[in-house]
């Protein structure tokens, strides 16, 4: 089974918000961060391709649905990063949080539709510290709405983009030919 059917982050969201659980179009429209209408025609086309099932045959106000069964395996394989644990990307985003207390940053990283952002994340010191690297692919919208659930839980954010990857070797021929440099104008 391909993980296709949730390369759009709108319809992988929508999966895992649903994954589990019964809720209307406005209550999953409200734990993305959005408003119904952002959604309808999303949730109404995956009910429509049979991937979300609905209390109702034809969905009205109220109606709920649920990610169908069948499809579990595969939003869970969608959510599985190529990535692995520790290696960056150029141009990937990483965001170095500090939380108050670990349960304040285990309050958001525990809500699955912002923690599929997350490509992979490593605890630091005393564990309210860590460092998020942000899926590659993630939409604007869905980094915004994991950055201000962390900080309405009380947890500093700095964010930062990789620009350059250097291996040893090169991080020390660019750091001889900066001192190099310096040296040659005083």
């Amino acid at each position: 089974m391909s993980a296709a059917r949730f390369t759009v982050a709108s319809r992988r969201d929508i999966a895992v918000v649903l994954n589990g659980r019964e809720l209307t179009l406005y209550e999953t429209a409200k734990a993305l961060g959005l408003r119904s209408g952002d959604i309808q025609k999303t949730v109404r086309q995956m009910h429509a391709d049979g991937v979300l099932l609905a209390s109702d045959p034809e969905p009205v106000r109220g109606t709920l649905f649920s990610l169908a069964e069948r499809y579990v395996d595969e939003l869970e394989q969608a959510l599985r990063t190529n990535q692995d644990p520790g290696v960056v990307a150029e141009h990937q985003t990483l965001l170095f949080v500090n939380a108050p207390s670990k349960s304040a940053l285990d309050r958001v990283l525990g809500q699955a539709d912002l923690v599929a952002a997350i490509s992979w994340a490593a605890r630091c010191g005393s564990g309210t510290e860590m460092l998020l690297a942000i899926d590659p692919e993630l939409d604007v919208g869905d980094l915004g709405r994991l950055e201000s659930a962390l900080e309405a839980s009380g947890v500093a954010v700095a964010t930062s983009t990789v620009t350059a990857l250097m291996d040893a070797q090169r991080l020390r021929s660019a750091a001889l030919a900066a001192r190099n440099a310096a040296e040659a104008i005083a």
